[in-house]
């Protein structure tokens, strides 16, 4: 049953948004907000459509041409050196950073050999994390 493609902009990536459709552009109707929230009926409701029999091939045929084809767009994938740097990024890394320099401007290294540890260690998690995650996705754009 074709399904309407509809664009996300994915939280906190370097990864472009899907471009925005005008709504002068779209034939039939706009896709729910939030629709994860919704019942499967209120969501079939929004989008005009029937839960048992799906669109009729013509109404497929008018989205299809309007809205595009229900893919993932292709994103250039970030090199590793810049996914690794963007986990020290983050507001509290930097500030565990800041306060293991002041700890070894002030001589207590064990505080700040605990302090490196972490922060080395949620970046090392992080980066191993966000590396498989992009490795993952090609294949779910067959």
């Amino acid at each position: 049953m074709p399904r309407p493609d509809h664009p996300s902009t994915p939280s906190g990536s370097d990864t472009p948004a899907a471009p925005e459709l005008s709504d002068a552009a779209v034939v039939g109707p706009r896709p729910p907000e939030r629709p994860w929230a919704l019942g499967p009926d209120a969501v079939a409701a929004a989008l005009v459509t029937d839960l048992t029999v799906g669109l009729t091939p013509a109404e497929a045929a008018a989205r299809l041409a309007s809205m595009g084809p229900n893919e993932l767009a292709d994103v250039k994938r970030r090199s590793r050196w810049r996914m690794l740097a963007s986990q020290f990024a983050n507001t509290m890394i930097v500030v565990l950073i800041v306060a293991g320099v002041v700890t070894a401007l002030l001589g207590d290294i064990k505080d700040t050999i605990v302090i490196a540890a972490i922060v080395a260690l949620n970046g090392i998690v992080g980066f191993i994390q966000e590396d498989r995650a992009e490795e993952a996705m090609p294949p779910c754009a067959r």
